[in-house]
């Protein structure tokens, strides 16, 4: 029986939080562990939950929270599917709670997390031919740029997703985020930070979710990107939630899960062996 404690026993490339950290270390939670791994040039931690007694290796997905959150922000996320038998890792990315680093508006970030997926599919109890990523506003940057960074991304989910810095900029309704823009996401390098810019180099199936409200992080950034994915002949699919702005309700939350995990078995779990 593949159980919890062994399979992590067998992870050499992750290790254990046990010890003093020169970052702030995140808090313990029930069926997960806390796991620190390299990323590019900083360490970051999560939490990995791995599927119960699943007998075979299974696909993994990285889960990847917003601006402002961490790993134990969506570590609800990662449980949730490793209950439908995925290893499910939910990362604090580089300058949030519990990693290393600063924030820098998805420049290096996407490295980081290509960094992770190499140990990730290391591990005995990952299929490494079955790897997603699924990410909320600037993590769902993140996993579109990571996706163009990384061959072994087989699906993306991106939750209203930042894919173009300076259309963003021009469209945004939030202050606060032009002035998020113009002191973080530095004018040489938006082209570095937008997705749209590196559509051809994603070959992932993409699954964009979006609400039609949404000031923060308007609609037109995934259009972009569908429309960026769709000129290179990739797969890709936009699903908008009427009346969805940036954060979902409970209700409209729930209708994009159900996108999404259909999504997510039809990418990674339909060509697994039985």
């Amino acid at each position: 029986m593949f159980k919890r404690a062994d399979a992590f026993i067998a992870a050499t490339m992750f290790s254990l939080i046990a010890c003093a950290s020169s970052h702030k270390m995140l808090s313990s939670r029930t069926g997960a562990t806390v796991v620190e791994v390299q990323g590019d040039g900083v360490k970051l931690q999560g939490y990995l939950f791995l599927p119960d007694d699943a007998p075979k290796p299974a696909p993994a997905i990285i889960v990847l929270h917003g601006w402002g959150g961490n790993a134990m922000t969506v570590a609800g996320v990662a449980q949730t599917l490793s209950r439908q038998g995925y290893v499910a890792l939910a990362l604090s990315m580089r300058g949030w709670y519990g990693s290393e680093g600063v924030d820098d508006c998805g420049l290096k970030q996407p490295a980081d997390i290509a960094s992770v997926i190499e140990h990730l599919t290391d591990q005995s109890y990952v299929l490494r031919d079955h790897i997603g990523l699924l990410g909320f506003s600037q993590g769902g940057q993140v996993a579109l740029l990571t996706a163009a960074l990384n061959p072994k991304v087989k699906a993306v989910v991106a939750y209203y997703p930042v894919t173009n810095i300076n259309e963003w900029q021009k469209t945004t309704k939030a202050e606060s985020v032009k002035l998020y823009i113009s002191g973080n996401c530095h004018r040489s390098t938006t082209s570095a930070r937008s997705p749209t810019h590196f559509a051809s180099k994603i070959n992932a199936e993409v699954l964009l979710i979006h609400g039609d409200a949404d000031r923060r992080v308007p609609l037109d950034q995934s259009q972009l990107m569908k429309e960026a994915l769709e000129k290179h002949g990739k797969s890709v699919e936009l699903k908008i939630i009427s009346g969805g702005t940036h954060g979902f309700s409970d209700e409209h939350a729930q209708i994009a899960w159900e996108w999404a995990t259909a999504f997510l078995k039809k990418s990674l779990r339909n060509e697994i062996p039985q």
